[in-house]
């Protein structure tokens, strides 16, 4: 089983406004990214589940419809409505991994560029060749989601501060795999400049 853990816990300062509530494809940033997220663990054809951390609740960001789809697929929303350090969101995204999970991959929720295409064949191939941690680049940039191997999940809660799963990549270089993806598939939203752009494409 795999574990998609959706990282929407940012205060995104530099978009003066909850970047994660704005109109994006029919729904929010947000949701447009749980519902890809959703729609890869379907088409992966595994078992999964999905973690939101968020700091608001579902209502904030998903429809009505969108939200009986997300409950309907086991999904799980926790909050974590005041700020808190990277480390922390990860431990957040952690906990409660049952025996069954074998990855865990983090996700952010601004990366309007994922498509349930893509992240499907990420998660299958983590599920059938069980790295270390895969990494999805574009030529030789890495990007997200990751997913870490559930033997790394001491290594990931031991995290602390600002600390994120890069601190754990360092000591994993030769272990670790890549899969080669479009640099879109990296797109993410951090000022009003890049939402105004992205959403007219």
């Amino acid at each position: 089983m795999i574990r998609v853990v959706v990282m929407a816990a940012g205060q995104a300062t530099r978009m003066g406004t909850d970047k994660l509530a704005l109109a994006w494809h029919g729904a929010t940033v947000l949701g447009y990214v749980v519902h890809e997220a959703l729609d890869a663990l379907a088409e992966s054809g595994l078992n999964g589940e999905l973690v939101v951390i968020a700091r608001k609740p579902s209502a904030a960001y998903l429809s009505s419809s969108e939200h009986a789809l997300f409950t309907k697929n086991k999904g799980e929303w926790r909050l974590l409505p005041a700020p808190v350090p990277l480390a922390q969101t990860i431990k957040t995204g952690l906990e409660g991994v049952s025996d069954d999970v074998v990855g865990i991959a983090f996700l952010p929720g601004d990366q309007v560029g994922v498509n349930s295409p893509v992240l499907a064949r990420l998660i299958k191939n983590f599920a059938h060749t069980e790295p270390d941690a895969l990494v999805p680049v574009a030529g030789t940039v890495p990007g997200s989601p990751v997913f870490f191997h559930r033997k790394l999940i001491p290594e990931l809660s031991s995290l602390s501060g600002e600390q994120g799963g890069k601190t754990i990549l360092k000591n994993y270089e030769r272990k670790l795999k890549t899969y080669q993806v479009n640099s879109d598939f990296f797109t993410d939203l951090d000022t009003p400049e890049e939402y105004n752009k992205f959403k007219k494409v």
